[in-house]
C-alpha cells in the first residue's frame, strides 16, 4: 500500500486521465460507431459486358473490447488510488497540539481533513462578525454590564 502523501500527489493526475479517457470512449461510441465495424463488399455483375465494380474493403479502426479494456485500465488505477486513500484515512490518526499542549489525542484523519474548513467557517461566521468598540475612545471594563461589558472611560 502506498503512503498517503504519495497517493495525494498522483490522485489528481489519475482522476484527470480517468475522466478524459471515459469521456473520449463515450464520444467514440456515440459519435463514431463506424470505427468499430469492418466491411467487405464484393460486387458481381450478371450482365455480360457490364463494367466491373471494384470490391470495397474497410478494416475496423478499433474494437469495442480493446477500447473498453483501455478505458477500464485507467478507471481501475484511479479507483485503486481512491480506495487506498480512504483505507489510509480509516486507520490514520494524530494528536492535536496547540502551543505545546495536547488538546486531543488519536484523532482520526478524516476528522482532521475536515477540521480546517470547519474552523475557517467558525472564524468567518462568528469571530469576524463580532462588533468592535469604536477606536479612539478609552474604554473601561464595566462590571455592572456583566461579563465583557465596557463603558467609555472618563476624560
Amino acid at each position: 500500500m502506498s503512503k498517503l502523501h504519495e497517493l495525494l500527489a498522483v490522485e489528481g493526475d489519475l482522476e484527470g486521465t480517468y475522466k478524459k479517457t471515459l469521456q473520449e470512449s463515450q464520444t467514440q461510441f456515440e459519435k463514431h460507431p463506424e470505427r468499430y465495424f469492418g466491411q467487405h463488399q464484393r460486387i458481381e455483375m450478371f450482365e455480360e459486358g457490364a463494367p466491373k465494380e471494384a470490391d470495397v474493403h474497410k478494416e475496423m479502426d478499433d474494437t469495442v473490447m480493446a477500447k473498453v479494456e483501455y478505458t477500464t485500465g485507467h478507471i481501475i488505477r484511479y479507483l485503486d488510488a481512491v480506495l487506498q486513500k480512504e483505507q489510509t484515512n480509516q486507520t490514520a490518526s494524530a494528536d492535536i497540539v496547540v502551543d505545546g499542549t495536547t488538546i486531543a489525542t488519536n484523532v482520526p484523519a478524516t476528522f482532521l481533513l475536515g477540521l480546517e474548513t470547519k474552523l475557517k467557517n467558525i472564524r468567518q461566521q462568528l469571530y469576524e462578525t463580532i462588533p468592535t468598540l469604536q477606536p479612539g475612545i478609552a474604554w473601561e471594563l464595566d462590571e455592572t454590564q456583566g461579563k465583557g461589558g465596557f463603558q467609555k472611560g472618563l476624560p
